[in-house]
This record gives structure tokens, sequence and C-alpha cells, in this order.
């Protein structure tokens, strides 16, 4: 305990300790206070500096892959961040507009996405399910 606590003590005075200690508490709070509020300062300034380089690096992404008339399922699944199995089923339920070219794999064809096609499926996601389903 600090001298003016025994202080305090020796005369008697418990009520005047009680409002010393308390307005040294207070004071300790508030400069704890004050510590986070810089810290959160800090981060908020360093969240939205961390934003702002993402959002530059996903549209020189965008702006710098090739806009091709035709994609493959990968290549669909690739930019729509889905698995290919997954653009398979949308195309062969018809949840997407795809159609099929020839692989030169023998009679095998591969589905293939217009790049319309995939920014519409960005801009308002899939097609309802055929009645037949």
């Amino acid at each position: 305990m600090s001298t003016t606590h025994d202080q305090y003590k020796e005369n008697g005075r418990a009520d005047q300790l009680a409002r010393h200690i308390l307005c040294e508490f207070r004071q300790e709070v508030m400069e704890v206070l004050d510590d986070l509020k810089q810290t959160l300062a800090l981060s908020r300034e360093e969240f939205t500096a961390l934003k702002e380089v993402v959002a530059g690096a996903l549209d020189a992404e965008l702006n710098t892959r090739p806009n091709q008339a035709y994609y493959s399922t990968a290549e669909a699944a690739g930019l729509l961040d889905k698995q290919t199995y997954t653009v398979r089923e949308w195309c062969r339920l018809q949840r997407i507009h795809a159609r099929k070219r020839p692989t030169g794999r023998g009679d095998a064809l591969e589905w293939e996405i217009s790049s319309e096609e995939i920014q519409r499926i960005r801009e308002h996601g899939l097609l309802p399910l055929p009645e037949r389903y």
C-alpha cells in the first residue's frame, strides 16, 4: 500500500481513503480506455487500407483475365468459384444456358458456357429448375 493510504488509515479517515482509491482507479481506467481507443483507431485504418488493397487486387484480376467467347466447365468453375462437378450439373439440369461442343476425343461432347452467361450467373444467379425435373 502506498504511503498516502497509510496516512489516511492513521488519521482514521476511511471515507477519504475510499475516495482517493476510487480516484486513482478512475484515472487508471481512463488511461487504459485511451490506449484502447488509439489501438482501435489504428486497427480501423489498417482494415480500411487492407480492404482497398484486396478490392484493387480483385479488380486487377478480373481485368487481366482474357475475355473468351466460351468457357469449359472447368474454366467457368474457376470464374464462379465453384467445383467443376457443380457447373456440369447446372448444365445438365438446365440451370444455366450451355451447349455441347466436340472435344476431339471420340463421340464425347463437352459443355461450353458463353461469357455472357457467366456474367448473367454472377449478377442474377441460376435459372429455376425446369418443370420436368
